[in-house]
């Protein structure tokens, strides 16, 4: 079996191949799962690379709110908690908010990854890359931004169909 060269697959990730070779390739990941692990790879490269974002000055009161004990019993009370204060020492406040950016970034990409997705760059009208869309197999769009618009400003996504 031949396998692609590796700078294709990562054009493949940015989206930057024309539509009759990225279909080929894409049928070749079906296939082959080490080319298929690698472009994953390339992926969360891809994510590693996104800018961190600041923590809101209400990331504590959020996280309180997510971690209220639930009538179960005591046991499962000090389990949570204790899990709880792991994980802030593990991860620190600031470390939070840029460890749920990584989990919902691995999630997109790898929704980017599945047979038939398309994963397409969002440009703003300078040309400077603002985030990423993709197109699932099932036809759903998810948009995921790099930052959020300056101050005063949107971003606004348009569907144009035929």
């Amino acid at each position: 079996m031949t396998h692609p060269d590796p700078d294709d697959l990562v054009r493949l990730a940015l989206d930057l191949l024309p539509e009759g070779q990225g279909a080929g390739l894409r049928a070749h990941l079906r296939r082959c799962p080490s080319c298929r692990a690698a472009y994953r790879a390339y992926l969360e490269a891809l994510t590693a690379m996104a800018p961190e974002e600041p923590v809101p000055p209400s990331w504590e009161e959020e996280l309180r709110g997510r971690l209220r004990p639930r009538p179960q019993g005591a046991r499962r009370r000090v389990l949570a908690l204790g899990l709880a204060t792991l994980l802030l020492a593990l991860v620190g406040p600031f470390g939070l908010r840029t460890w749920q950016r990584a989990l919902a970034e691995r999630r997109f990409f790898a929704l980017a990854a599945e047979p038939g997705a398309r994963l397409m760059p969002l440009l703003e009208p300078g040309g400077r890359q603002t985030g990423w869309a993709l197109r699932t197999p099932g036809g759903e769009v998810l948009l995921l931004l790099k930052s959020p618009p300056p101050p005063g400003r949107v971003y606004q996504a348009w569907l144009i169909q035929d």
